[in-house]
């Protein structure tokens, strides 16, 4: 039975199936310039069937480790507003905030996000590092003077 190669489209009579899989390339080359052009797509964020992941997809993901749906359902628990001053969200998103001392830097493993922010909070407590003395002096600071 003859098939199309998915590289050039050159028909071929596949080899019998090898680890499971059947060949869908008609040579090792055609194989390998599949392979480049997939790695392509990846990097340029396109699924292998075509469709193309969307902004939002790649941030969250490459960022957070959360899919949008877990963006979704977390903004949804919060009622749909920031997790420490309760305002919504205004013209932009609520920002993913995670967990520095577990993930340093702009990138998080996906399991130290603790919620979602607005801004202001999520500069703020950047600003003050995560840091929970900090954040207790500058209550004391704006409480007493």
């Amino acid at each position: 039975m003859q098939k199309a190669c998915v590289q050039c489209g050159t028909a071929f009579t596949p080899d019998p199936p090898r680890r499971g899989r059947p060949r869908t390339t008609c040579s090792e080359d055609c194989a390998y310039q599949r392979e480049l052009a997939l790695q392509r797509e990846r990097r340029r964020g396109v699924r292998q069937y075509g469709k193309p992941y969307s902004a939002r997809e790649n941030r969250l993901w490459s960022l957070y480790r959360i899919t949008p749906e877990k963006y979704d359902e977390m903004l949804k628990a919060q009622d749909g507003v920031c997790a420490i001053c309760g305002e919504g969200p205004g013209k932009k998103a609520l920002h993913v905030d995670h967990d520095h001392a577990c993930c340093p830097g702009k990138e998080s493993c996906g399991k130290c996000v603790r919620g979602l922010l607005c801004y202001r909070c999520n500069a703020g407590i950047g600003l003050l590092r995560d840091s929970p003395e900090i954040m207790r002096a500058a209550v004391a600071y704006i409480k007493g003077g």
